[in-house]
């Protein structure tokens, strides 16, 4: 059994081994931006919010991901919602024992 699987473990690794040959592309293309030029439209463009931003879960367009918040803003938000809950933790601690 463990001869049997090692055996089928060396072929299948070794076709796996196996490269194919490179292909060749045609490539004709001329660009009629510079490189300049394209980093020049994308910061305009994230400037202005006009980007879309495309990642892992599709494309999203740049005014839903900036809510106009700053982090500073956010956190002070988040610290202030941890405090009034550990005020109301607070306040109801005991309240519910039967007593």
């Amino acid at each position: 059994m463990k001869t049997t699987f090692a055996t089928l473990l060396l072929a299948f690794a070794a076709t796996a081994a196996m490269a194919e040959t490179p292909q060749s592309f045609k490539d004709d293309f001329t660009s009629t931006r510079s490189r300049a030029e394209v980093i020049s439209e994308v910061l305009n463009a994230r400037a202005d919010g006009s980007l879309d931003v495309i990642g892992e879960i599709g494309a999203l367009s740049a005014p839903t991901i900036l809510l106009g918040k700053t982090r500073d803003s956010v956190r002070a938000e988040i610290q202030g919602l941890a405090k009034t809950r550990n005020a109301q933790r607070a306040s109801f601690s005991g309240s519910y024992l039967p007593g």
